[in-house]
């Protein structure tokens, strides 16, 4: 599709030297955009190429975010139906670092690259407004809406959800910014009927959003996982030791924005793992997140569904329902003893079907759910 000339040693895509490349594809499936760091040595430099989707010939090429001095990270990548390709990202205001003196190191910048210019704006935030990172989400042809989470104490901890919604029909200009706190459902699925309305006073931390969807009557979804890391020495006596580490995979957290751009539900999952163990699709209007857990769900007295598998306990596949009015419904798909084991982390929803793979490493079995 294209070749590209680096620096001696620089990579091109994701991996080295924070490089990330990024690829979109148009709703309407005519348009592809891949978005690549330029590479060069002494110059931030950064390039959108657009192709006809069908043919992949290559539609336009544009650099964007030149600049001798600030760097540039990219969050997120959408192209539209006219193929103009709107990129996300933070420009550090000083080297690479995301925090300086305690405080974040960047502001975020929206670009708009067509193959006539390239349009920029800065997304200004308050003293008490820290933000990690923003995914482009667009329900109107005229608008996007960048969604993400925002802490009153700093980068990384989560207060609420935040939304700005930009105009792009001409110029690119801020409409609005919509920043809701957690509802106290959140922290009732998370810690119990008596102690959420203490928890409400601390900030989440450690979540990552992994989803965002949206479904026919232009509500927007984010779905984020809590993922952190821990590790701790074990003593062989005289012989020294080791370290283990342990990856967690814990609490999935659900924000629903509606039409009107407002926090119009907030759940959670209360869900202890240490793999990848779920995926998520909308489905006639409802969110489905599948996931393996303990064979059996442990509700607990003070209103939690606690969703993990003990040390000796059998799995078992769940397909958990959020519906429109907030209900949430735990569904058994199967258990696994005895059964092939599948892995939803790894699947796909494609035309109304939800296909993934068993985690056999030879005869590999899909499973379709419709």
């Amino acid at each position: 599709m294209f070749s590209a000339t680096v620096e001696k040693n620089q990579p091109l895509f994701s991996g080295g030297s924070k490089r990330q490349t990024s690829f979109a594809l148009s709703p309407n499936g005519n348009f592809l955009a891949v978005a690549t760091d330029n590479v060069k040595k002494n110059l931030n430099s950064y390039t959108i190429r657009v192709f006809n989707a069908n043919t992949l010939k290559l539609v336009f090429t544009k650099s964007y975010q030149e600049d001798k001095e600030k760097f540039f990270m990219p969050n997120d990548l959408v192209v539209d139906d006219l193929g103009q390709a709107y990129v996300l990202g933070k420009k550090y205001i000083e080297g690479r670092r995301e925090k300086k003196q305690g405080e974040a190191n960047y502001d975020f910048i929206i670009n708009k690259v067509s193959k006539d210019e390239v349009q920029s704006i800065e997304l200004k935030l308050d003293n008490n407004e820290h933000i990690r990172s923003l995914n482009i989400s667009q329900s109107n042809p005229e608008q996007l809406q960048l969604l993400g989470f925002y802490s009153e104490e700093k980068v990384g901890r989560i207060k609420g959800g935040c939304n700005f919604i930009i105009n792009i029909k001409s110029t690119l200009s801020l409409k609005n910014k919509i920043s809701s706190e957690l509802p106290l459902s959140v922290y009732e699925d998370l810690y119990g009927d008596n102690r959420a309305e203490r928890k409400k006073d601390n900030e989440l931390t450690n979540f990552y959003i992994d989803h965002v969807f949206q479904d026919e009557s232009g509500n927007t979804y984010l779905i984020a996982e809590e993922f952190f890391v821990t590790s701790y020495y074990v003593s062989n006596g005289q012989m020294g030791g080791y370290y283990v580490t342990t990856y967690h995979y814990n609490d999935i957290l659900v924000l629903k924005f509606n039409a009107n751009n407002q926090l119009d539900l907030g759940r959670s999952i209360f869900k202890k793992a240490t793999t990848p163990s779920y995926n998520a699709f909308l489905k006639d209007n409802q969110l489905h997140i599948l996931l393996n857990s303990g064979k059996n769900l442990i509700e607990k007295n003070d209103g939690r569904t606690k969703v993990s598998k003990g040390f000796l306990e059998s799995s078992a596949l769940y397909d958990v329902v959020f519906g429109l009015d907030g209900e949430v419904a735990y569904n058994k798909v199967q258990d696994n003893k005895g059964k092939t084991f599948y892995t939803p982390f790894r699947g796909t929803y494609k035309n109304t079907k939800f296909v993934m793979m068993s985690d056999a490493k030879s005869k590999k079995q899909f499973m379709i759910l419709e």
